[in-house]
C-alpha cells in the first residue's frame, strides 16, 4: 500500500509527480519514475521539487461555509529532448472540425473530414481528451472518452449555442483550467507505481517561461475556485408571445335566441376556445372550410341545434381587425345575439334580427370586434398578439374537460424554444414582474406552460390556482426572457442540477463546468441537515442575474448547518456541524504525534455568533428578499460579549410554498448547533505533528491532552483530553511534519445515554444474561453494538411502553460480537415483554460513564452532590 513507511514512521523523503488532465506527459522528481504508461503517457524527469516548495493548505471557516486552499507553484526545468516545451509550448499541427454534435458517453465522433486521423491517435476536443478507436471514413468510433483524466461531456458541432464550430486537435490548445494531481512517493513505495494522490485542483494560469528560457514555472490552484465563477443571467434576449389564445376558462361566448313566432324557441350558447397565429385564421374562410375556425364553429353550431337563420362571421375590408356576423333569418323569424369573453369584453350592444327589419330576408348584426367593442377591452385588443393567462376570478364560461387541452397558464412564443428551458422571467405589460418555472414546454408548437407561482397573498408575488390572471394585447405585450430555473427540490437535487446542465451552460459562459469529479456526492449530509424538514427539502431555485456560484451555494450551506471540506480525493464534500463531545467514539488521538510543545498555539475563537438572521422570500427578478426577515438572538452569549455578533443567510431560493411557512421556532431548531458552538468561548489549538496524521481531513474529529497549555476547566496546566474539529491543515514536503488547527468547544458538552431494544436473550447461569440488541436507537451510522457498552457499566433493564414499567438492575461482564453479557441484581424473567437496556441513574453509574448527558434535576444540578450539568451535544 502507498505511503506505508510514512504511515508508520511520521517522516520520510518523498518523491513526487504532477498531472495535468490531457497531457501527453507526467511530470517527475525522479529520474527513476520515468517510464511509458499504459494508457500512452509519459512520464518525464523535469521537476524540481525541492525548489518548488510544495505545500499543501487547507482551511474551512465553519459558520461561514468558507472553503480555502492554497495553490502551489512547480519549477519544471527543460529536458534535453525539449519534452516540456513540446507539451507546453507548442500550438496544434493538426485540426479538424467536428461535425455533428457529441454528448457525453458517446464513443462515435463524426468530422468533417478525418484525414490525417489513425487508429490509436489521442485527440482534444476543448478540455477533454479522447483516444481514437477505429476510423471509417469522416467517422471516428470505439472512442475512448475522458481519456488521460479529462471529463468526458457535450460538445456541440455548430454555433446554435453561441459557441463557435468544434476545433478537433493534435494537441491542445490551453493549459489553464485543467485539473492538476498532486502524487506522493515515499521510501517504501515502488517509484514505477501509482503512489498516493496528495492534492487535487487545478492550472490557475498559462505556464511561465523563466531563467534562461529553459525553466517553466506551473501555478496550481484550488479546486475551490471553480464554484467562483458566476451563474445564472438571461440565456437568451427577451421575447414576446404570438397569436390569439382562447384557454378552457376563457373561451369566445356566444348566446344565439331564436324566436319563430309562434312560441318556438332555442336557446343555445357557443364557446370557441383555441390558439390562432392570426385573425384570419381564427376567423377561417366565410364558407367555413377551414377546420377549428369560428366559421365551422357558427356551421356546427347551426346544424347541430336546428336554428332556421345562417350565420357567418366576415371581415371587415376597411378595418382588418374588425368583423362582423352577417345573418340570414327567416320571415317571422327573430334572432338575438350576445357575446362576451374575458378577453375581449363584450359586443358594442346586443344585436336583434327580424324580417321585418329587414325585408330582404338577409340582415347584418351589428358590427362586432373580435377583441370587443366595449370599453371593456384592454387597449390594443384587436390587434394580435393577445391572449388570457390564468384564471378570472369569476369565469363567464368554463369547461374544465378542456383545461389539459387549452390550459390557463400556456404561452405561445414569438421564438425557438430551447429543449432545455426550465425558467422565465416575464416582464406582464401591467407593469408585474415575475419568475416562473416551466411545467413543460413544446418546442415543435412554440409554447411553454408555467407552473404556479408561490408567494405572500396580499403582497402581489402569488399565482393561485384562481383570482389572478392578466390579459395581454399587442398594447400590452409581455417580455419573456430564459433564465436559469436551476432545481426545485433539496440541495441534493440542486447539486445534480448543476452537473446535469454544466455542460450548457458552460458553453453559453452561464457557469462553470462542475462533474462529479469535482463535487463529492452530498446526499447524506444533506438528509441528515435538512432534517426532514420540508422548508429545506422543497425549495425552487431561480436566477435571473449573475451570482457567483459559491455565493450561491454557501447561503445553502449555512441554512443547512452544512460546511465543506476537501475530500481525500480532491472533491468538494460537506459534513453536518456537530459538537464533538467525551461520548463520541469515531475520533483520532493524536497525542503521540505532537511533535513539540514549542510549536503548539492557543488563541480564544474570536468568530462569535450571536444573532442570526434569516432573509425570507426571494424575489429572482428584484434580486432582492421581499418578505420579513426571521432573527433569532441567543441572549445568554450576547450578555457575554456585550456587542452583536450577527450570522446573515440570503438564500437564492424559496420554499416551495412560500417561506412564510418558515417560523423562529425552525430556525431556531435548524441553527442549534451554530449558536451552540460559535455562541459561547471556544478555543483554537494550533498543533505539530508527525506525517502519520497526513490523512486527517478538514471536519476531522481528534483528541488530544496539552500539559502546557491552560484549561478552561480548571485554570491551570493540564488541557484535556478534548475532542475538536480540524479547521486547517499544512504540510510543508520540506518540513519534518505538518500543522493541525483544532477548533474546540467551551461548552460542557456531552452525548446522550445510549438506550437499546432487547431484541433477544439467553440466560447463561444464575442472574447472568447474553442480549442481542438493536443499536439503531443510540448508536451513530457506522458504529457498533460494541462501541458503547464497557464491562462494568452499571445498568438496567427496563419494561418498554407501560406506564409503571419493572426495572432490574445490573452491570455489564462483556461486550463483544454484538452480545452484550450482563450480570442482573436480581432474578429477571423476561416473558414476552419488549423490554430496553440503559444506563442506571447518575448517582449510580462508574465515572467512566458520567461522559455521557444526565438528564438533570430541578434545581439544574445533577445527583445528590450537586454536580455540573452537561449540554446535550446537538
Amino acid at each position: 500500500m502507498a505511503f506505508d513507511v510514512t504511515r508508520a514512521t511520521g517522516s520520510g523523503d518523498f518523491a513526487v509527480r504532477v498531472t495535468i488532465a490531457g497531457l501527453p506527459i507526467e511530470f517527475v522528481s525522479d529520474p527513476a519514475m520515468e517510464q511509458t504508461t499504459a494508457d500512452g503517457r509519459r512520464r518525464v524527469y523535469c521537476l524540481n521539487a525541492l525548489e518548488s516548495g510544495i505545500v499543501i493548505e487547507e482551511s474551512v471557516n465553519i459558520p461561514e461555509c468558507s472553503l480555502d486552499g492554497r495553490g502551489m507553484s512547480f519549477r519544471l526545468f527543460e529536458t534535453r529532448d525539449e519534452d516540456v516545451s513540446q507539451v507546453l509550448h507548442r500550438l496544434p499541427g493538426m485540426t479538424r472540425i467536428l461535425a455533428s454534435d457529441l454528448d457525453a458517453g458517446d464513443g462515435t465522433v463524426t468530422l468533417l473530414s478525418a484525414s490525417g486521423v489513425a487508429a490509436g491517435d489521442v485527440l482534444h476536443i476543448g478540455s477533454e481528451t479522447i483516444r481514437v478507436g477505429a476510423v471509417a471514413g469522416p467517422t471516428l468510433t470505439g472512442c475512448n472518452r475522458g481519456w488521460w483524466d479529462t471529463i468526458d461531456h457535450k460538445h456541440w458541432a455548430t454555433s446554435a449555442t453561441g459557441a463557435p464550430a468544434a476545433h478537433v486537435t493534435d494537441r491542445p490548445y490551453r493549459i489553464r483550467g485543467r485539473r492538476a494531481f498532486v502524487t506522493l512517493y515515499d521510501d517504501g513505495d515502488d517509484l514505477q507505481g501509482n503512489g498516493h494522490l496528495a492534492w487535487v485542483g487545478e492550472v490557475a494560469s498559462e505556464p511561465r517561461i523563466t531563467g534562461a528560457g529553459n525553466e517553466f514555472r506551473l501555478q496550481l490552484t484550488s479546486v475551490a475556485e471553480r464554484l467562483k465563477q458566476s451563474i445564472g443571467g438571461a440565456v437568451a434576449d427577451p421575447v414576446s408571445v404570438r397569436g390569439v389564445y382562447y384557454h378552457y376558462a376563457c373561451p369566445l361566448w356566444f348566446r344565439f335566441v331564436e324566436l319563430d313566432g309562434v312560441g318556438g324557441e332555442i336557446d343555445k350558447p357557443l364557446l370557441f376556445f383555441g390558439f390562432f397565429e392570426s385573425n384570419a385564421e381564427m376567423m377561417g374562410n366565410v364558407d367555413g372550410s377551414s377546420p377549428g375556425s369560428l366559421n365551422e364553429a357558427l356551421l356546427d353550431f347551426e346544424t347541430t341545434w336546428g336554428y332556421a337563420s345562417t350565420l357567418r362571421a366576415v371581415p371587415d375590408p376597411l378595418a382588418p381587425t374588425k368583423w362582423t356576423i352577417e345573418a340570414q333569418v327567416p320571415s317571422g323569424t327573430t334572432l338575438s345575439i350576445y357575446t362576451w369573453s374575458p378577453l375581449d369584453g363584450g359586443v358594442n350592444a346586443s344585436a336583434t334580427i327580424d324580417a321585418a327589419g329587414n325585408p330582404s330576408g338577409t340582415g347584418t348584426i351589428y358590427p362586432l370586434w373580435i377583441t370587443g367593442g366595449t370599453d371593456s377591452a384592454p387597449p390594443g385588443a384587436r390587434e394580435v398578439p393577445r391572449g388570457f393567462y390564468g384564471l378570472p376570478a369569476f369565469p363567464h364560461q368554463s369547461v374544465p374537460s378542456l383545461a389539459a387541452t387549452w390550459p390557463a397558464r400556456r404561452l405561445y412564443l414569438a421564438s425557438e424554444i430551447a429543449a432545455d428551458t426550465t425558467a422565465v422571467s416575464i416582464e406582464w405589460g401591467n407593469g408585474i414582474n415575475a419568475t416562473y418555472q416551466i411545467d413543460s414546454a413544446n418546442a415543435s408548437e412554440r409554447y411553454v406552460e408555467l407552473a404556479r407561482r408561490p408567494g405572500v397573498p396580499g403582497a402581489g408575488r402569488e399565482d393561485p390556482v384562481e383570482g389572478t390572471s392578466i390579459v395581454y394585447t399587442r398594447a400590452s405585450a409581455p417580455a419573456i426572457t430564459v433564465v436559469r430555473g436551476l432545481a426545485a427540490g433539496s440541495l441534493t437535487d440542486l447539486r445534480a442540477a448543476l452537473l446535469s446542465e454544466s455542460e450548457t451552460y458552460a458553453s453559453l459562459g452561464l457557469s462553470p463546468l462542475l462533474s462529479n469529479a469535482h463535487l463529492d456526492d452530498w446526499a447524506s449530509a444533506v438528509t441528515a441537515g435538512a432534517r426532514g424538514r420540508h422548508w429545506l427539502t422543497n425549495r425552487i431555485w431561480i436566477l435571473t442575474q449573475e451570482v457567483e456560484l459559491l455565493e450561491l451555494l454557501r447561503a445553502e450551506w449555512k441554512l443547512l448547518g452544512l460546511y465543506p471540506y476537501f475530500t481525500a480525493d480532491g472533491k468538494i464534500g460537506l459534513r453536518e456541524l456537530a459538537l464533538p463531545n467525551s461520548a463520541q467514539v469515531p475520533e483520532t488521538s493524536i497525542d503521540e504525534e505532537i511533535v513539540s510543545v514549542e510549536y503548539s498555539t492557543l488563541s480564544t475563537g474570536n468568530q462569535t455568533v450571536n444573532i442570526i438572521k434569516l432573509l425570507r422570500g426571494y424575489d429572482a427578478v428584484e434580486d432582492e428578499h421581499l418578505e420579513p426577515p426571521i432573527t433569532i438572538r441567543d441572549n445568554f452569549s450576547l450578555g457575554l460579549d456585550n456587542k452583536p455578533r450577527r450570522m446573515e443567510i440570503a438564500p437564492k431560493s424559496f420554499a416551495t410554498y412560500g417561506d412564510r411557512l418558515i417560523g423562529r421556532e425552525d430556525l431556531v431548531e435548524q441553527m442549534l448547533p451554530v449558536m451552540a458552538l460559535f455562541g459561547y468561548p471556544h478555543d483554537i489549538v494550533t498543533v505539530h505533528v508527525s506525517y502519520k496524521l497526513f490523512d486527517l481531513l478538514l471536519g476531522d474529529v481528534v483528541s488530544f491532552s496539552a500539559d502546557h497549555l491552560p484549561s478552561r476547566t480548571t485554570g491551570s496546566r493540564g488541557k484535556g483530553p478534548l475532542s475538536g474539529i480540524i479547521i486547517a491543515r499544512r504540510w510543508a514536503l520540506a518540513d519534518a511534519h505538518g500543522t493541525l488547527t483544532v477548533l474546540l468547544s467551551g461548552l460542557n458538552v456531552a452525548g446522550y445515554t445510549p438506550t437499546a431494544r432487547v431484541t433477544g436473550q439467553t440466560l447463561v447461569s444464575g442472574t447472568t444474561w447474553d442480549l442481542a440488541i438493536d443499536n439503531a436507537l443510540y448508536a451513530p451510522a457506522g458504529r457498533t453494538v460494541d462501541e458503547f457498552w464497557d464491562p462494568g457499566d452499571v445498568v438496567r433493564l427496563v419494561e418498554y411502553d407501560s406506564e409503571s414499567p419493572a426495572v432490574v438492575g445490573g452491570t455489564v461482564v462483556s461486550s463483544a460480537g454484538g452480545v452484550i453479557r450482563l450480570t442482573l441484581n436480581s432474578a429477571w424473567v423476561p416473558g414476552s415483554l419488549v423490554w430496553e437496556l440503559e444506563y442506571a441513574s447518575y448517582d449510580e453509574v462508574q465515572p467512566s460513564q458520567r461522559r455521557f448527558a444526565f438528564i438533570a434535576g430541578a434545581d439544574g444540578l445533577l445527583g445528590a452532590a450537586g454536580d455540573e450539568p452537561r449540554m446535550l451535544a446537538p
